[in-house]
């Protein structure tokens, strides 16, 4: 998947900025953090032991990288609280975890079909 980012004022697409991932890759649950950076999770195409997911932070302005970050598993979807600080994954798996401002956990659900803060 890739990703647009298109200004809320924009007359047309020309100004907006495309997220192509790396061949081979895909994106998934784009979300943004509370300051204004985007967070997506780049994750191989295919399925495959191993494949775990990494956070990828970019910049919607200018479409650079700015940090990567691990993610365990493989990502289905994402959103931060309303804070910008904690980023809730939701894994193909059906688990979800939680991390930021330094710490990480994993919520006692089995099986979830999605998650939002």
């Amino acid at each position: 998947m890739r990703v647009r980012v298109i200004p809320a004022s924009a007359a047309d697409l020309s100004t907006s900025v495309v997220f192509d991932p790396r061949p081979g890759q895909t994106y998934a649950g784009p979300a943004f953090r509370g300051d204004g950076l985007l967070v997506l999770a780049r994750q191989p195409v295919q399925t495959a032991a191993g494949s775990d997911a990494v956070g990828v932070v970019l910049d919607p302005s200018d479409g650079s990288a700015r940090e990567e970050f691990a993610l365990s598993g493989r990502v289905v979807e994402q959103d931060y609280d309303s804070t910008g600080t904690y980023l809730l994954t939701l894994h193909d798996d059906g688990t979800v975890h939680w991390q930021g401002a330094g710490t990480d956990g994993t919520l006692q659900i089995k099986g979830a079909m999605a998650a939002a803060w």
